[in-house]
């Protein structure tokens, strides 16, 4: 994104915030609400300008690196998912379809936030999940239908959605009925996380929730972000972001007793493994080493 992209969306997000607060509050909450309607005419018009915004809003409060200099608190996240339940209800059903498909940043965006510390983050993302979950055709609607039934857990515990995917993936080992659209569904989560276009911070939340999710089909299907993460660090560890630092650790705990036997079969899996374990170079302050967290999978596999 360049220097103009980013003061546009800069300007973007500080207008979108005092509007909503002041619609949100006051005597003048009438008048912002007007001066809302304003905004999305003027510069999200189309649906697909404006839930990408949208997406941007809900997560970019998780971005520790924060290149725009710029704040999402939980209040404004939280008002942002409540906005866009409201938008939801005025969509149609093409256009819900268009929005929970694998092309569109919206069914990502609210699933992270399942996993939000904030209970009100987490419910609000719900209520926005439930509007989608509906749709049948969406490729994600396994994982939809399924985390729709565990509303309650999931508002109570921000660690519940983690071992609700973990459960949900390892029936689907049993279950032929869903195992190709759980399987399809799964996959498209972790393409994803190893797409170059994915920002870190979105990859990073992402393999939070995906944490008890295992097994060597899912290492093999990060092998190209475990690579180009550890090249990156490895040549030019002064570039990396903090959200990559992080999200590389993420990734070696995939390397566990689940994805062992990965490892005999893939030559480039085992490399990258043991590339890892010579990565001694402290990147962050406060953060281990690479060499570090492989060290600790080692020891997990052999238990």
């Amino acid at each position: 994104m360049d220097g103009k992209s980013k003061d546009y969306l800069h300007l973007l997000l500080e207008l979108f915030d005092v509007i909503v607060c002041g619609a949100s509050e006051g005597s003048n909450a009438i008048e912002f609400r007007g001066m809302m309607k304003l905004l999305f005419k003027a510069h999200l018009k189309e649906p697909e300008d404006l839930f990408r915004f949208m997406s941007f809003l809900w997560t970019y409060g998780y971005n520790l690196s924060n290149q725009l200099n710029y704040r999402v608190n939980a209040v404004l996240q939280t008002r942002a998912l409540y906005i866009g339940c409201a938008i939801f209800t005025t969509q149609t059903v093409q256009k819900k379809k268009q929005l929970a498909s694998a092309a569109s940043p919206v069914v990502i965006s609210l699933l992270i936030n399942l996993g939000s510390p904030v209970s009100e983050v987490r419910r609000a993302a719900l209520n926005c999940l439930q509007s989608l979950s509906g749709i049948k055709e969406s490729p994600f609607h396994p994982i939809l239908y399924y985390l729709a039934q565990k509303a309650e857990e999931i508002i109570s515990d921000p660690t519940y959605v983690a071992q609700a995917l973990g459960t949900l993936f390892e029936e689907m080992q049993t279950q032929s009925k869903q195992q190709k659209k759980l399987l399809e569904a799964l996959e498209l989560l972790l393409d994803c996380v190893q797409s170059r276009s994915c920002p870190s911070y979105i990859a990073r939340n992402l393999m939070k929730i995906l944490h008890e999710v295992n097994g060597e089909m899912v290492l093999s299907h990060l092998l190209p972000a475990v690579g180009r993460l550890l090249e990156n660090s490895l040549s030019s560890p002064q570039t990396v972001l903090k959200d990559e630092a992080v999200l590389f650790h993420l990734l070696l705990g995939k390397y566990n007793e689940h994805s062992a036997s990965f490892l005999c079969k893939y030559q480039q899996s085992l490399d990258l493994f043991v590339k890892a374990l010579h990565a001694s170079q402290e990147i962050y302050k406060g953060i281990p080493t690479f060499q570090i967290t492989a060290l600790g999978q080692v020891g997990i596999s052999k238990t």
